[in-house]
């Protein structure tokens, strides 16, 4: 889940994803999704685009850009996520996103995470967030044993007062597990 953490953090407000692991006891709340990837793509080296059922005429956050190094992020790897956000409006303790990812159709992930913990927990970036362009620079390494498959990610950011800040939704494919053969000779 850090890669989807990773993504979504950075697109928001420096890096918006970091949940506390790939399969962790998520908190399933309702969240209503539209996990194809359409609407506007985010500038940069990356696969992530604006939710393509979202007002993007109501957000306080605009991307400016998100480049992912390696892109595509690959199993066993080192992801720097670099990124730059436009925050309209200060964010408060309690802004919050509502996570889900889906491994081809299968929702295996539904969590709203509090967003001043995980900018924290990943960029040190502190609430209040005053209003203003935010650049950031973050490296988290991905696990070795992601299972193959395509990935859909939707990130819903509310503010305090759930008012939307931003939606983002990105489609990653990972080919293998990521395991090593080893020669037994």
């Amino acid at each position: 889940m850090k890669l989807f953490g990773a993504i979504f953090l950075v697109s928001f407000f420096p890096y918006f994803i970091t949940a506390s692991s790939w399969f962790s006891s998520s908190k399933f709340n309702p969240v209503d999704e539209d996990l194809t990837v359409k609407g506007n793509k985010i500038p940069g080296a990356n696969p992530a685009s604006y939710c393509s059922d979202w007002d993007r005429g109501n957000d306080h956050v605009t991307i400016d850009y998100i480049n992912l190094l390696p892109n595509p992020p690959k199993a066993g790897k080192n992801l720097t996520i670099q990124g730059q956000v436009d925050v309209g409006t200060t964010v408060l303790n309690g802004s919050y996103v509502e996570i889900v990812v889906k491994y081809g159709f299968v929702p295996i992930v539904r969590e709203r995470l509090d967003i001043c913990e995980q900018a924290y927990e990943l960029a040190a970036v502190e609430c209040p967030v005053e209003a203003g362009v935010i650049k950031k620079e973050a490296t988290i390494p991905l696990p070795w044993a992601i299972p193959p498959g395509r990935y859909y990610v939707v990130a819903k950011a509310y503010n305090a007062n759930d008012e939307q800040l931003t939606c983002v939704s990105a489609t990653v494919s990972f080919s293998h597990f990521g395991f090593q053969l080893i020669d037994q000779d």
